[in-house]
Formats: C-alpha cells, sequence, structure tokens
C-alpha cells in the first residue's frame, strides 16, 4: 500500500474517530451543565419551601433535601471539572494529524530505518512477512 493511500484510508477512518469522540465530550460536558442547573433550582425551590416552613419535622425533611442536593451538586461539579475539556482542542489535534501526513513521505524519504519501520507499521496492520 502507497504512503498515499494509507494517509487516505487513515483521513477517512481515524480522523472522524476523534472527530466524533471530541463531539461526546462536548455533548456530556453540556449534559452535566444542564444537571447542575437543573439541581440548583431545586435547591433554590426548597430553599423557598423552607423559608415558608414552621414546621419543625417539615424543616428538617428540607434540609435532608437540600443536603442531598448538594452532595450531587458537588458530585456534578467535580465530573465538570475532571471532563472540563479535551487535553487538546480539536484544531490541535487535526492539525497535527495533518502536519503528520505532510511528513510522512518525507519521513519514508529521509528517514533512519527504525523511523521507515514505524511507518509501515502504521501502514499495515499484520506481518509483513
Amino acid at each position: 500500500m502507497k504512503i498515499e493511500q494509507y494517509m487516505n484510508r487513515l483521513i477517512e477512518s481515524d480522523v472522524p474517530t476523534v472527530v466524533k469522540n471530541y463531539e461526546q465530550h462536548i455533548k456530556n460536558r453540556k449534559t452535566l451543565q444542564g444537571q447542575l442547573a437543573q439541581l440548583d433550582m431545586k435547591i433554590e425551590q426548597y430553599m423557598n419551601r423552607l423559608m415558608e416552613s414552621d414546621a419543625p419535622s417539615v424543616v428538617k425533611n428540607y434540609e435532608q433535601h437540600i443536603k442531598k442536593l448538594e452532595e450531587n451538586k458537588v458530585e456534578i461539579m467535580e465530573n465538570i471539572q475532571k471532563n472540563s475539556a479535551p487535553k487538546r482542542e480539536l484544531d490541535d489535534i487535526l492539525r497535527t494529524t495533518v502536519e503528520f501526513f505532510e511528513n510522512v513521505s518525507n519521513l519514508w524519504k529521509n528517514g533512519r530505518f527504525e523511523e521507515k519501520r514505524a511507518v509501515l507499521k502504521l501502514a499495515f496492520s499484520g506481518k509483513l512477512a
């Protein structure tokens, strides 16, 4: 398989996977932010009810609900922080991929044996001989 054919195959298969993973990451983050907003609204509702209530048992019940919601909120905030952004932006990932493709033929022509071997390993999944 020629290097150009390999590059075309890689573009058709690997780059869409990177894009898909990036899009999924953004979708997950938006979902977590939406859940966080819903929790904030629920906490505010319970706080308003708590302020209007005089019964000790009702107050205690609302306080327990608020505590659980606050714990969920902290957990979601940790998830957002942990998965706040991909290690590199999509543009950087694609730029690196394109730069690699631009240099593969140069690497093949001018590279050392180890570099040529690495190019072959990337181009062919199985053993060559």
